[in-house]
């Protein structure tokens, strides 16, 4: 019941980290999710506002506590993704779904684990590591004549594991300037020797879609090509300290029409290539004690035809350090410091304590600090609607969490209260509907809130999970906000897994959701599925409530959708 969360540590010792609220959603609940993209199976993992544009994710921000979309880092297995140009691109992340294990979120702070953007907390996607000699065939077809397939390889030769997969998605959508087409291609592999391994992986999803209205009213379109290559060295001597070093290369191309009806009009075109590696060292000392101590650089470049040539380097070293006090209290601290060219040098310390009462009973409590940089566009972007400011100051906060765990054999519960107070929050703020929106450091902010989490098992026929969070923005400006006045106030979440009969599944969830200026709007999805020997089908349907709701003003999110697909493994 107690889920494993190696996002919370950069240490070897899985699970030393017991002091910060997390969720995880594996490849068994993933499967059981009425939905193929990465954005979908991030919604119904908890603790993530995930506001999309259009079906199938085919674009989507997330928001954790309030955030806004570009203070969440998204890590690739502990390769950061978050694009220097927007966070509209970090849900472009170039990972085959077969190739997916789980998907872990780290709610609160970030920053003193993973830099810049960890204000609300952080998403990690981690492929699965145990390659078998298996072929994975997936397709599914539905409303709005969408239709995806999907291959995936994987294998092992003696000491030489990976994958291989291909995918392919279209669809006409919804309504007007919503259709996509999406092509994945991913290539992950592991050679282990002696005390050593070593990995190579690379990706590339590439993207092609109408925006009707995504962010301006006009019906635009969209193409995005997002890369990336990872080589990693892993050595695990007898003795000492374990040795990690990785690198690797981030890629993105964005084209973006604004007017399909004058397509010699406005037009963008931005490429950002983000390069970089890291170094760290993994140890014990003194009785059960262990440390990660590392230093990282980044080497992010930009050329626009909108924000011209641009560049930033950054660098940083970090530390992590758990200890338990004794047999039923640990104390884990950490400390990062960031450095920015022409930028102000960030330090970020946390600290967590995690108590346990009893042998089901466990309290806990963290505080530290995060911040983010400005990225590109709202330092340099201007267009006639929009205007960057290039004195931004980086965002800081100062956040602290406090709240207890329950666990039994078949019940896992817990309860949160965080708070996070924001200085130099950056949005975009206009004076009247006829002006420009104008990048703006906010002078203050503080987010307050609750969430609740709830699992319980009934055997292996039912597993009920719940989370709810609610929170609350002190910012109130005099001038209209883009981003600030959609922030979330009350999410929740329920989701039931049932085995029928055989191997009949069916995974049903609930979502209900209020943001600021917005009514509350509550639907419901689910999958149910038949498994034969190496054979899988299932249907799904998602808002079978036929809502009408928006997660962004002015753009309408999709009715009732049916989809039939099927799964077949070889191997």
């Amino acid at each position: 019941m107690d889920p494993v969360i190696v996002t919370a540590s950069r240490m070897d010792t899985i699970g030393v980290v017991r002091s910060r609220e997390a969720h995880v959603m594996p490849r068994s609940r993933i499967d059981l999710a009425p939905a193929s993209s990465l954005a979908g199976w991030i919604h119904y993992t908890g603790g993530c506002d995930v506001a999309s544009r259009g079906c199938d994710g085919i674009q989507s921000d997330f928001s954790i506590r309030g955030s806004s979309f570009e203070q969440v880092l998204i890590l690739l297995d502990g390769v950061k993704m978050n694009n220097p140009q927007t966070g509209h691109h970090n849900a472009d992340i170039p990972v085959a779904a077969a190739d997916v294990d789980r998907i872990e979120i780290l709610t609160g702070h970030g920053s003193s684990l993973y830099g810049s953007g960890g204000f609300g907390g952080v998403i990690h996607v981690l492929t699965d590591a145990s390659a078998k000699n298996r072929l994975r065939v997936d397709w599914k077809g539905g409303s709005h004549r969408t239709a995806s397939g999907s291959l995936s390889q994987a294998f092992r030769f003696g000491p030489l594991s990976g994958t291989l997969a291909v995918e392919k998605a279209k669809s006409n959508g919804y309504r007007f300037d919503t259709d996509y087409d999406v092509t994945v291609f991913s290539f992950r592999s592991s050679l282990a020797s002696g005390n050593s391994r070593i990995g190579l992986s690379f990706g590339q999803r590439e993207k092609d879609f109408g925006a009707n209205g995504f962010y301006a009213d006009y019906p635009s379109r969209e193409k995005t090509l997002a890369r990336q290559a990872r080589l990693g060295i892993e050595i695990r001597p007898r003795s000492g300290p374990t040795l990690q070093a990785q690198a690797y290369l981030n890629r993105n191309k964005d084209f973006f029409l604004l007017d399909l009806n004058r397509p010699d009009g406005y037009r963008n075109r931005h490429t950002t290539t983000v390069s970089g590696g890291s170094i760290q060292a993994n140890g014990h000392f003194a009785i059960n004690g262990d440390f990660a101590l590392g230093i990282e650089g980044d080497d992010e470049r930009m050329n626009s035809s909108r924000l011209g040539n641009r560049r930033l380097f950054k660098a940083s070293v970090w530390n992590q350090t758990a200890y338990p006090l004794s047999g039923t209290c640990s104390v884990d601290a950490e400390w990062r410091l960031d450095f920015g060219e022409n930028r102000q040098t960030q330090f970020n310390p946390s600290v967590g304590i995690a108590v346990a009462f009893l042998p089901t009973f466990r309290w806990r409590t963290s505080a530290g600090r995060a911040f983010r940089y400005p990225n590109f566009t709202e330092l340099y972007y201007d267009d006639p609607a929009n205007h960057g400011n290039p004195n931004l100051k980086p965002e800081a906060a100062w956040c602290g969490e406090t709240g207890w765990v329950l666990t039994r054999k078949s019940l896992r519960a817990e309860w949160t209260v965080f708070l996070r107070d924001e200085r130099d929050r950056i949005d975009w703020i206009r004076q009247a509907e006829y002006e420009p929106w104008q990048a703006t450091n906010l002078p203050r902010n503080t987010v307050a809130g609750m969430s609740l989490f709830c699992q319980r098992l009934f055997g292996e026929t039912l597993t009920l999970i719940g989370s709810f969070t609610a929170l609350r923005s002190s910012a109130r400006p005099d001038q209209e906000s883009k981003y600030l006045s959609n922030t979330l106030e009350r999410q929740s979440n329920f989701s039931a897994a049932i085995r029928w009969y055989g191997t009949v599944k069916q995974g049903v969830f609930i979502t209900i959701k209020k943001r600021r200026e917005s009514a509350a709007a509550a639907w419901l999805d689910s999958k149910i599925s038949y498994g034969w020997k190496g054979l899988t089908v299932y249907l799904t349907v998602t808002n079978l409530t036929n809502t009408r709701y928006e997660e962004f003003p002015g753009i309408p999110m999709p009715g009732t959708r049916f989809m039939m697909g099927g799964t077949i493994t070889i191997g």
